[in-house]
């Protein structure tokens, strides 16, 4: 079986002849007549599975009943949903319609019945619309039925419904609902099984819930059940919570249960949601839907020669899934290349392949990881040496020249390679393109390396003044006594709330900009005549337009992608709230430690305060440029794909960062193979699934590293990003900012979502870098999945005074929007509530 709604082309006008009832097994079934739910029913009634008798009122019935209302379709708001739902409500089902209803319910032999919507969009396999449409039981008699089947009509328009179609890019004009009536099954036991582990994407495992009774009081969370994993060759149970068997069918039942919902899986061809039900030692499927986005079947191993791996370091600022031409070029090879020439800066010239595994960075499941793998060799113990020397004879002079370094070396070479491609791409061979490309990616991994020395320098610093405030000055903390530090990253911020200060000026601009849509922002500030502002937000773009929202080169920089900054402005101007920092005390506060202090211990914290402070804000300053090169790299790497688009190597031309920098090369000098632009549109939907997996801290998930009688477990939990949460409503991370603020959350997954922050509210997000710190000033809180007390997030919350718990591992997986959260930036905890 296709499942696509692209097979329902939209509303046609209901023929005189048109059949408005059908039986389930009826050979004129279709998704466009039958709906997603019945016409999967109508496929296995016709096969043999055991489904209740029953029909399906079609879509054309309901067209014949819509017609009227068609040139009304109400907005995408709840007023005018719930007006036109009412509008619906008031209206009778036409006669014929209700007189062919009759007819088929006397020959079904009027049972009681379950009557359930099924649209022609929902029950897809990545279109549930699970509880957004209205489905009745126990339904007796025919006036009864009749007012039911309206009501599943109306719920097609409800606000839940219509908002989630415009968010799924559905035209409300394209759909129709068609009813399923089927005789009510007296169950004993009732309940759900999936067919693939929904979590996972296990395609060994089978899920179940179980309760006595029928499945919709188990579905709507009224009762308690069991859960059961069952073995998919056998159906044997191998897991089980909750009540256990006394709220299941036997194990010969579950079996059989089993059997039927995965012949239902082959017949239908997909992992399959069934509602299932026993009565009299008869087993009944109810309804069979696809799991809706099933994971990508995954198991998280090392890859061949790789022993053990952390999620940490430079991966943290890559939080979903790479691009195949960003961990070929970057975290494969160029950050490799980078360490080498990092090294050579420092004039520490060792054989890293005799003190670390090569390459330093992989993926799994295309996920970054750092690796971990060092082990005694006699390469190892001639480098040792070498390294103790270079510690003890230049380590003093290179952590003063720390700051210069990065400063007047990193940076500088940086900019000049960028500064050395800026070239017209459309001037350009195919070969400089690839080149430029190359190069301008292997610039940036070197400069992670200038970048680590201000973050470990930061943290060094930072932890140095933590232990001596935890002995010296209980209830002082470092987020006390270092808010307010000035960086590049916090003066970008500035001036685009004194751009949304100007706005606020005028009532009306500031009316106009808070009531567009996000994407027109700029373009409503030109349109207004407010000239000098809208060219102030442009400059602001091109000023800071390289900032990143994660630094895989496939995803738009704020140049390219301006919408988070629009939402950003708007969501100030929709609050009265100041904008910037949050008033602190803390000169005061550092004076008052002072003439508390006595004269050695004042000595020590004023020496440890000058040190943080100095390294604090370079730190920001140095993860600023992370990705600096990144709109000149996206414009290389859009002409390049053009072209090979335009020669049929591609489909379009950001299937470029679904290839190997090998293989454009090779396309570019002898012709791509014939299946290239298969295999880059095959990546490009692999990359998209991952997308809902959520990496572990650490692969395997638990390991000890030992390299010869040492065991070094205890130090890879120091520097781990990511804590390991396992309890249902409370999550552990970091507390890297203090205070406790209790709310409702936004959980933020990427660029995309951006407009959803709601001012006031708690963001949830996988990670964060410089290009989101607009939404600190309008975030109650900070949970983040990966991240510790040095990530980006934890020093701008400090900033802005904000509780912040980072390293939580799953929080976007738990914690859903509209959610009421405590987050405990002390304790480094968020409780679900």
């Amino acid at each position: 079986m296709c499942w696509s709604a692209s097979r329902f082309t939209g509303y046609s006008e209901p023929m005189d002849t048109a059949a408005l009832v059908s039986t389930l097994n009826s050979e004129q079934a279709s998704l466009a007549s039958f709906g997603g739910k019945g016409y999967a029913l109508s496929i296995l009634t016709s096969r043999g599975v055991p489904v209740p008798s029953g029909i399906c009122l079609t879509t054309d019935a309901y067209n014949l009943w819509f017609n009227p209302f068609r040139d009304s379709l109400p907005e995408n708001t709840e007023d005018s949903c719930e007006a036109f739902r009412k509008l619906l409500l008031q209206q009778t089902v036409p006669q014929r319609i209700a007189e062919e209803l009759e007819l088929a319910y006397v020959d079904l032999g009027e049972p009681p019945v379950a009557v359930r919507s099924s649209a022609t969009a929902e029950d897809l396999p990545d279109l549930s619309f699970a509880g957004l449409h209205d489905s009745y039981l126990n339904v007796r008699g025919t006036d009864a039925l009749v007012a039911a089947v309206r009501d599943c009509w109306v719920s097609l328009w409800n606000f839940r419904a219509v908002n989630y179609r415009h968010t799924h890019n559905i035209d409300n004009e394209s759909v129709a609902m068609a009813v399923v009536i089927q005789t009510m099954v007296a169950a004993d036991f009732s309940g759900v099984l999936f067919t693939a582990d929904p979590v996972t994407g296990n395609r060994e495992r089978l899920v179940a819930n179980s309760t006595p009774g029928t499945a919709e009081e188990l579905v709507a969370g009224q009762v308690s059940s069991a859960t059961l994993v069952l073995d998919r060759s056998t159906g044997e149970v191998v897991e089980q919570t909750g009540d256990g068997l006394t709220a299941a069918p036997d194990a010969r039942g579950l079996a059989d249960i089993a059997a039927i919902c995965l012949d239902a899986e082959s017949i239908l061809g997909e992992p399959l949601d069934v509602e299932w039900a026993v009565s009299d030692a008869t087993r009944w499927l109810l309804q069979a839907r696809p799991i809706t986005n099933l994971p990508v079947p995954n198991t998280w191993e090392p890859p061949p020669g790789a022993r053990y791996l952390l999620r940490r370091q430079v991966v943290e600022h890559m939080p979903g899934p790479l691009s195949m031409l960003f961990d070929d070029l970057y975290l494969t090879r160029g950050l490799d290349i980078g360490m080498d020439r990092f090294l050579e800066t420092m004039d520490l010239t060792v054989n890293l392949n005799d003190l670390i595994s090569r390459p330093m960075f992989l993926t799994v499941n295309g996920y970054g990881y750092c690796r971990y793998d060092a082990t005694f060799s006699t390469g190892m113990l001639k480098s040792l040496p070498r390294v103790l020397w270079w510690m003890m004879s230049r380590l003093p002079r290179f952590m003063r020249m720390m700051i210069p370094l990065w400063r007047d070396t990193g940076l500088p070479e940086y900019q000049a390679v960028v500064e050395r491609w800026q070239s017209d791409p459309r001037t350009m061979s195919d070969e400089n393109l690839l080149q430029a490309i190359e190069e301008l990616a292997i610039a940036d991994t070197t400069y992670w390396y200038f970048v680590t020395m201000m973050v470990g320098s930061a943290k060094v610093s930072e932890g140095m003044l933590a232990a001596f405030l935890h002995f010296g000055a209980r209830g002082v903390s470092t987020a006390d006594l270092l808010a307010g530090q000035n960086s590049l990253t916090q003066y970008a911020q500035v001036v685009l709330e004194d751009i949304a200060e100007e706005i606020s000026s005028s009532r009306e601009l500031r009316s106009a900009v808070t009531q567009a849509a996000t994407r027109d922002v700029l373009d409503v500030l030109k349109r207004s005549g407010n000239r000098e502002i809208a060219l102030r937000l442009e400059a602001y773009l091109t000023e800071y337009g390289h900032l990143i929202y994660d630094l895989d080169f496939a995803t738009p920089t704020q140049n390219e992608n301006p919408v988070p900054a629009y939402a950003a402005l708007q969501a100030y101007l929709k609050t009265s709230d100041s904008p910037g920092v949050k008033s602190r005390s803390r000169d005061a506060l550092r004076d008052d430690l002072v003439t508390r202090l006595g004269p050695m211990r004042r000595w020590i914290f004023r020496k440890l305060l000058r040190s943080a402070e100095t390294y604090a804000p370079c730190r920001e300053d140095a993860l600023f440029y992370m990705g600096y090169a990144w709109p000149t790299l996206r414009r290389f790497a859009t002409e390049l794909g053009s072209r090979l688009t335009a020669v049929g190597h591609l489909e379009t031309a950001t299937d470029i960062y679904n290839l190997t920098s090998a293989e454009i090369s090779s396309a570019i000098k002898s012709g791509a193979p014939a299946d290239l632009a298969d295999v880059a549109a095959q990546r490009h939907r692999l990359r998209e699934e991952r997308r809902r997996m959520h990496p572990p801290a650490r692969v395997p998930e638990q390991f000890t590293i030992k390299i010869g009688p040492f065991d070094f477990s205890r130090f890879m939990r120091i520097i781990e990003t990511q804590k390991q949460n396992t309890q249902l409503n409370r999550l552990v991370g970091f507390a890297v900012s203090p205070g406790q603020v209790t709310g409702i959350a936004t959980v933020i997954q990427s660029p995309d979502d951006f407009i959803d922050m709601q001012p006031g509210t708690i963001l949830v997000c996988p990670t964060t870098t410089p290009a989101w710190t607009p939404f600190f000033t309008h975030a109650a809180g900070l949970v983040t999945d990966i991240g510790s007390v040095l990530a980006h997030g934890s020093i701008i919350a400090r900033e802005y005074g904000i509780p912040a718990v980072l390293g939580t591992g799953t929080a976007t997986r738990k914690i859903r929007t509209g959610q009421r959260i405590h987050v405990d930036g002390s304790s480094g905890t968020v409780t679900l509530l």
